[in-house]
C-alpha cells in the first residue's frame, strides 16, 4: 500500500477487513454462531492514476 502511494500509482487508499458475522437462529433465541473463521482477509481499494 505504501508503495503504491510513494511510486504515484493509486490515490484514497483505503484497507478494510471485511467480516460477516452469522447467526442462529432458534425457537428460544437469536445468538451468533459459535464455530466461525475468524479472519477472511483484506480488501486494498483505491483509485488508480493514470499517465
Amino acid at each position: 500500500m505504501r508503495n503504491l502511494q510513494l511510486e504515484k500509482m493509486a490515490v484514497g487508499l483505503q484497507l478494510s477487513e471485511p467480516w460477516l458475522r452469522e447467526y442462529q437462529v432458534l425457537p428460544s433465541g437469536t445468538h451468533p454462531c459459535m464455530q466461525m473463521s475468524a479472519f477472511g482477509g483484506y480488501i486494498l481499494s483505491g483509485t488508480k492514476i493514470c499517465e
